[in-house]
């Protein structure tokens, strides 16, 4: 009975350098990091000039936005280039996340029928237009932007899909929601931005 219980203890520091080890090795993966999974210095820097201390806060400002859309387009959002644009809502998503496509139907309907001017746009991330296109049968439902690098997605720290968030028309921050939205929280949501 002693020896199990001097084993024990022994187990458990073992198993808990086991997990250190693995955490430490994944956060050192490149290909983690080249998919945006995990920010580098070079990232962590580059938000640290957004001011917030690198961080995307609800009333901070919203960082820069320059993107491809899924139609080869391409997007400025809150850049000098772009100016005053009305208040934006962007939901960061992917074509694989049934929530998401769940979701695209709420999105879609509040469009429609917002009294508004707010402009929404989706960003899908680490995707191709063709993929996205073919996702969602060549004719998305709204605006997909095209977030391939997820660059614009590491700015946003975005952790989770869908993440929705609401910018004022002076391109601050007003809301975000990590995960999905109703209906009519989407309306209100947007019935507090201006």
């Amino acid at each position: 009975m002693e020896t199990l219980i001097r084993q024990k203890p022994l187990s458990m520091i073992l198993l808990t350098g086991v997990i250190l080890a693995s955490i430490f090795s994944y956060m050192e993966n490149p290909a983690l990091r080249a998919w945006g999974l995990i920010l580098g210095e070079n990232e962590s820097s580059r938000l640290d000039m957004l001011g917030n201390g690198g961080q995307v806060v609800v009333g901070g400002r919203a960082p820069a936005i320059q993107l491809p859309d899924s139609d080869g387009g391409r997007i400025e959002l809150l850049t000098e280039a772009a100016g005053g644009s009305g208040p934006i809502w962007l939901t960061f998503m992917t074509t694989w996340c049934a929530t998401c496509k769940a979701e695209s139907v709420d999105v879609r309907a509040v469009i429609t029928k917002q009294h508004v001017e707010t402009t929404h746009y989706a960003i899908s991330l680490g995707e191709s237009a063709d993929e996205v296109n073919r996702a969602m049968g060549g004719a998305p439902p709204f605006r997909v932007l095209v977030d391939s690098g997820r660059t614009v997605g590491a700015a946003y720290n975005i952790r989770a899909v869908p993440t929705h968030v609401f910018i004022d028309s002076q391109g601050f921050i007003q809301n975000i929601h990590v995960g999905s939205l109703s209906r009519t929280d989407m309306e209100r949501r947007l019935e507090h931005i201006d």
